[in-house]
């Protein structure tokens, strides 16, 4: 690092040989924040910017270089004596380095919320043409608003008379590779990828724990972690986070001619790019924030969610009827002439009977993406609403087959295809309209569309103003504002354990995994409930049949089931991704209400536990902070999770080992009482309730059976034979109140 150091100073010297006229009061302060010229207004060779919480000193020497960045509440220095760094890095050595002596200009100015310093930096060699821009902005938080651009003021028979006014430069912001408090340790640093985001650890001294061994001793180091949000801007902060020190730094990018997605841990703490400057080019190197924070790198993930939300329309997720559709986890894509759902001899439809059938093999579906043209359009002069006449029945027998469905508790979105448009049609939007309004439809899946606009959304609010859409593609931020529902492909979903954040920052968009051609849908499952995102079955792709098989039925039942008797959680605005956990090999997502916590687990690794290694997930996992009559259940594998202290704090214990790499645990309220006599259980809640209590049983394949009920207010009484016990000898008891939401369960171990 020490050499990389160097390097940028004197890469940094490239641009900053530069003497200097100032215009600066030599103390200028508003509210908190203090700014001031060292050693007066006339000769100015430092600059410090100052608040409650920050120390920032700036050196306009040889080179401009920051010199202190200090923490004041905790008096914690990033920067290392003899360690400065650079304020910009501009690399063009034929071009800036050592040509002459140098001008620069400081002025300050301020305003209600923030002061600020400009420093416009330009040689008076002639063969620099280049005025460097640096704007520093502080207000009353530990954030640093910056600026800073580049301008080629080449003029021709003054500057440069060989080379004309193009030349090439490559501009850089080293700040996040030179911050280093005492003691450093392992960073965890969180950076924007091509496809996404990583999450991962840098050591310090990578060698120094080092020594040599046989592969097979070594116990394998989970890989980063994988997150992604939207295409393109808005990008989340590039953090640093100290964990020894509970302290990070997060710079958060607005605006750059420096591409923000990296291959590389390097790269993205030293963003930097090579770009051709012409003659009156200006170059926008780097426009956004950095900023000091005390705890995980949540706190700059968390800034930036706020960031997003507080800028955002939700118009249209707060109109009436929208929750229902919130409520909506499994979807089925399928062409209608599907011959589970249509009969090719009688002509007819029958969604009476694929619903049942889907209600016994996934456990319900909640919507039902209609498809009925492509690939059948184009064959003749007809488009995508000329063809609903051939369907059985026409347009009546499509609004019956819809009436059946919402009898049975299932919602029908209708295909849009922007791209069938015959005879130049102009009516796309008012003739796709009518058509929902006439049969009753719910919605629109807007195919290859990754945003519905607001044309569309008038036309369709005049026939079914609770009409949603759903997206093939993911939405921009704007788009999202229009759009309920998207898709998500398994492009974003491999390998696990990977975070979805958009069903973080937003929560009120429901996205559905979905995939058409894979043969191997467990990761997608998987990923649907670490998640806790809607999941979409397409058996039928236009014609040619992939179906799932039984083992994934059941994984899909069994994330149903959880999903809807766990609505409030999943639902809830208050979520948090990977909470800090006590194993580097294991994943936890977090949803909760004031009387539900709900976490999704991902074990990595899994295949290669080994008691060798003794790396079993047993023991402590999480610190949780319960209240002391809570209790916590692991509903995905049925198994007994321990809350124990450790450390004196309260913390997640599992006893023995998830039989799969996922696990869903849920906290709450201990409401039943469970009591044994002469052979049978006795299950209550103290001073009665209003809603049901219920047995269920555990089948072979972990799925709920449903048992005996009797209202709250009664004793549900059983023994060990009146369901079906897990293979480990558990059934399960619910407390369900009068919306059938589930708010105690137990396991109860009955048998072996």
């Amino acid at each position: 690092m020490r050499g990389k150091r160097k390097m940028v100073l004197r890469i940094v010297n490239l641009c900053i040989i530069l003497g200097m006229a100032l215009c600066l009061r030599t103390e200028t302060s508003f509210s908190k924040v203090t700014i001031r010229a060292i050693p007066n207004d006339t000769i100015t060779k430092e600059i410090i910017i100052e608040n409650d919480s920050l120390f920032v000193h700036i050196n306009l020497d040889w080179e401009l270089t920051v010199s202190s960045l200090k923490y004041k509440p905790r008096n914690l220095e990033f920067i290392q004596p003899g360690s400065p760094v650079p304020l910009v890095n501009i690399e063009n050595r034929w071009t800036l380095f050592n040509v002459g002596f140098g001008i620069r200009n400081v002025s300050i100015q301020r305003t209600k919320e923030f002061s600020t310093a400009l420093i416009h930096a330009y040689s008076n060699y002639l063969e620099n043409p280049f005025h460097i821009f640096i704007q520093l902005s502080i207000g009353e938080t530990p954030e640093i608003k910056a600026k800073i651009w580049l301008v080629n003021c080449f003029k021709k028979g003054f500057s440069d008379i060989y080379r004309g006014g193009k030349t090439t430069v490559v501009p850089g912001i080293p700040w996040l590779a030179f911050l280093s408090p005492d003691p450093g340790g392992v960073r965890k640093v969180l950076y924007p990828t091509e496809d996404g985001y990583l999450l991962t650890s840098v050591s310090e001294k990578l060698m120094e724990n080092y020594h040599p061994v046989h592969e097979w001793e070594r116990p394998p180091e989970p890989g980063p972690v994988k997150l992604y949000f939207l295409w393109g801007n808005p990008i989340l902060p590039t953090t640093v986070e100290f964990p020894k020190l509970n302290i990070g730094v997060f710079l958060y990018r607005e605006k750059s001619d420096i591409p923000w997605h990296f291959d590389s841990i390097g790269k993205a703490l030293w963003p930097s790019h090579t770009m051709r400057v012409a003659e009156g080019d200006t170059i926008h190197i780097f426009e956004g924030v950095l900023s000091i924070f005390e705890g995980d790198w949540h706190k700059s993930y968390n800034w930036f969610k706020n960031r997003i939300r507080s800028n955002f329309d939700f118009t249209y997720y707060r109109r009436p009827g929208y929750m229902k559709f919130r409520k909506d986890f499994l979807a089925y894509f399928s062409f209608i002439y599907n011959h589970m759902i249509y009969d090719p001899y009688k002509n007819r439809f029958m969604p009476k009977r694929f619903l049942q059938k889907a209600k016994r093999e996934f456990g319900g579906i909640d919507q039902y993406w209609f498809w009925h043209s492509y690939p059948r359009a184009g064959v003749d002069p007809r488009d995508q609403f000329d063809l609903y006449k051939d369907l059985p029945g026409g347009m009546k027998g499509l609004k019956e087959f819809i009436s059946t469905c919402h009898s049975m508790g299932t919602h029908v979105f209708l295909p849009y295809n922007p791209w069938d448009r015959i005879w130049k049609r102009k009516d796309m939007y008012k003739r796709q309209a009518e058509i929902l309004g006439a049969v009753g439809a719910d919605g629109l899946h807007l195919d290859t569309m990754s945003k519905a606009d607001l044309p569309l959304r008038t036309e369709i609010d005049k026939y079914n103003p609770e009409a949603q859409f759903v997206t093939e593609g993911r939405p921009s931020i704007e788009g999202l504002q229009f759009t309920t529902e998207s898709f998500d492909h398994p492009i974003h979903c491999r390998p696990m354990p990977v975070v979805d954040l958009l069903r973080f920052i937003i929560p009120e968009h429901q996205v559905f995994k979905i995939v058409r051609w894979d043969r191997n849908r467990r990761p997608l499952i998987y990923n649907a409930l670490f998640n806790a995102t809607g999941y979409a079955v397409w058996e039928d792709v236009f014609g040619e049949m992939n179906l799932p098989p039984w083992d994934e039925k059941i994984l899909i039942t069994r994330y149903n089931r959880i999903m809807h008797d766990f609505v409030r959680a999943v639902t809830s605005n208050n979520v948090m991704p990977l909470i800090p956990t006590l194993r580097k090999d294991l994943f936890v997502n977090g949803f909760f209400t004031d009387e539900l916590y709900l976490y999704t687990l991902y074990q990595t690794q899994r295949d290669s536990v080994s008691h060798f290694f003794d790396n079993r997930m047993i023991g402590p996992l999480f610190y949780i902070n319960l209240p002391d009559d809570w209790h916590i259940v692991d509903v995905w594998n049925k198994r007994p999770v321990e809350i124990r202290k450790i450390k004196g704090r309260k913390c997640v214990f599992l006893p023995q080992e998830m039989p799969e790499e996922v696990g869903c645990f849920v906290a709450m309220p201990k409401r039943m009482q469970v009591s044994q006599k002469n052979g049978k259980w006795i299950v209550q809640i103290p001073g009665g309730a209003s809603g049901t209590l219920e047995l269920v049983g555990i089948d072979i394949t972990k799925r709920n059976i449903k048992g005996p009920e009797v209202t709250a207010d009664s004793l549900l009484i059983f023994d060990q034979n009146s369901v079906e016990k897990s293979t480990d000898g558990y059934v399960m008891i619910q407390y369900r109140n009068d919306n059938k939401e589930v708010k105690d369960v137990a396991l109860l171990k009955v048998g072996y």
